[in-house]
């Protein structure tokens, strides 16, 4: 196979066209070449060499036509070697004119001619957007950056608990007096502010500790004052803190310690990494069809080297793609010893666990889903987390199931609430006066609209419920909105997950789940 190479990083990769003619006789290749079409192989600065032929044959006698001219623009620097053709034959490479830079103007083992009709560059060529670096150069940054993280977590871990958490943590939740509390603090102040939420929140949980005492403590940690767990810990703390002891921590929720400063710079390094990698990846996925390059096996490779929640599971559908299920489901089960889970990220992986299995049972396409893989697909998206309802809710839209809006819950400090967050009694459309409640229902539910405020004077509205797997389980019709309620008895409904829908004008006006408990 003809190979062609660009030397330098700034060069566009081109695809190798090799068409290998023989003769009855098997004589050597008639034809063997490259098709370079308008592939900017110079840019604007001047390279070793542009184009590059080894010695297994030759490039093609005719490179393009009166109307397909070779239209490479070289780079400007004229001393540099622009084409090297190391085959036995002389090849003829025939050249438009309207750009000088089209012309090779160092080369071996060619024949530059310039053609009948001219080529314009500008109007022939269109633009081929450059790659955002090649693979080596991203893979040295890549790991000079993995190699920082090495050395600052390993930085955090001996300062976290003074490198002891098994220790400290033992320490703690066997603390029974006076003396062991006076123990204790002294320990917790004197490695401060590098105590683990693990360890606060322990610390948090004696219920007998003395109160100035965890003050102090908290204090000394303001990172952990400003975790969401710890938080709701000390405002919910039995016996109760005093309010000044509230205001004292909220006020030093402000405070920046040195932890803070380390974990910054670990985020930011985390960041960096992770955009490389991808890029690193998507470089790869760019030039799947290159010659020379296996490039699955390259982004596996890599991919497996990843610690990433979301790298991991981009690896378990690589290998579904290349259809090794029982190594994507290997890689799956695996994710709980590889990476590092919170609460929620266990919630989310488990959701994926069932996503992929649905997908590992379908006999059918991915894509064409019926019976009870449907009603399992719905379950994942009404009641899963994570990447998993956002690929259940895809998979409905395709099967041209409804896929309602879920309106975003904002927290008191302007963040994204997750979905697990959210009440469950929680209209699902947003800026609506109807309410669906008591929800969980086990008797009778009830819903409530304001009929002015909805524009539904004196209409006739219906309201329907559908289970999981789409059938309509109730349908009833109501006369004149105006009523602004109506009672749906679900005493004889099997337990689970229902759609409840209001519909006026045969369109649907609300919609909201109904979770029926017995």
């Amino acid at each position: 196979m003809l190979q062609a190479y660009l030397d330098e990083t700034n060069g566009n990769l081109f695809q190798v066209i090799a068409n290998h003619d023989r003769k009855d006789d098997d004589s050597p290749l008639q034809i063997l070449g490259l098709n370079f079409i308008c592939n900017d192989c110079g840019a604007t600065s001047a390279n070793t060499k542009d184009i590059q032929v080894n010695d297994n044959g030759l490039v093609a006698g005719i490179q393009g036509e009166n109307l397909r001219l070779p239209n490479n623009l070289f780079s400007p620097n004229s001393v540099t070697r622009h084409f090297d053709n190391f085959g036995p034959y002389q090849i003829t490479y025939p050249y438009g004119t309207e750009n000088s830079r089209v012309i090779p103007t160092q080369y071996l083992g060619i024949n530059p001619v310039p053609a009948n009709a001219p080529a314009n560059v500008s109007t022939n060529c269109p633009v081929i957007a450059k790659p955002e670096a090649l693979p080596g150069p991203v893979l040295t940054e890549l790991n000079q950056i993995e190699d920082a993280l090495i050395g600052d977590r390993s930085l955090m871990m001996q300062l976290i608990d003074e490198g002891s958490t098994p220790q400290l943590e033992s320490q703690i939740l066997f603390a029974s007096n006076q003396t062991e509390y006076q123990t204790l603090y002294l320990d917790l102040m004197d490695i401060s502010p590098y105590v683990s939420i693990d360890n606060l929140l322990n610390v948090i949980y004696i219920e007998d500790y003395p109160e100035l005492a965890l003050r102090n403590i908290l204090l000394a940690n303001p990172h952990g004052l400003r975790d969401g767990e710890v938080w709701d810990a000390i405002t919910n703390r039995t016996p109760a803190l005093s309010q000044q002891t509230i205001d004292d921590l909220e006020n030093g929720q402000q405070t920046i310690t040195a932890k803070d400063v380390l974990d910054r710079q670990i985020a930011n390094k985390q960041v960096s990494s992770e955009r490389l990698s991808s890029q690193y990846i998507r470089y790869h996925a760019d030039h799947i069809d290159s010659v020379g390059l296996n490039s699955l096996s390259l982004i596996e490779n890599h991919l497996r080297t990843r610690d990433e929640l979301h790298f991991r599971y981009a690896l378990v559908d690589l290998l579904i793609y290349k259809d090794q299920a029982e190594a994507a489901h290997d890689v799956l089960d695996s994710i709980p010893l590889f990476c590092e889970m919170g609460a929620e990220d266990e919630a989310d992986y488990y959701s994926m666990v069932d996503y992929y299995n649905l997908l590992r049972n379908l006999s059918t396409e991915e894509y064409q889903i019926e019976g009870q893989a449907m009603t399992d697909l719905m379950n994942i998206e009404a009641t899963g987390s994570g990447y998993a309802v956002g690929r259940a809710r895809a998979l409905l839209k395709l099967n041209n199931q409804p896929v309602s809006y879920v309106e975003p819950l904002i927290d008191q400090n302007g963040a994204l609430m997750s979905k697990r967050a959210m009440v469950v009694d929680r209209p699902e459309f947003a800026s609506q006066t109807f309410a669906l409640y008591p929800n969980p229902a086990s008797t009778i539910a009830v819903i409530q609209w304001d009929a002015d405020k909805e524009g539904l004077w004196e209409e006739e509205i219906s309201i329907r419920a559908l289970n999981m797997a789409g059938a309509i389980v109730y349908d009833q019709v109501i006369s004149d909105a105006s009523i602004n309620a109506a009672e749906i008895n679900v005493a004889s409904w099997l337990p689970g997950i229902y759609i409840v829908e209001v519909i006026s004008k045969q369109t649907t006006i609300f919609k909201q789940k109904l979770n029926v408990q017995p």
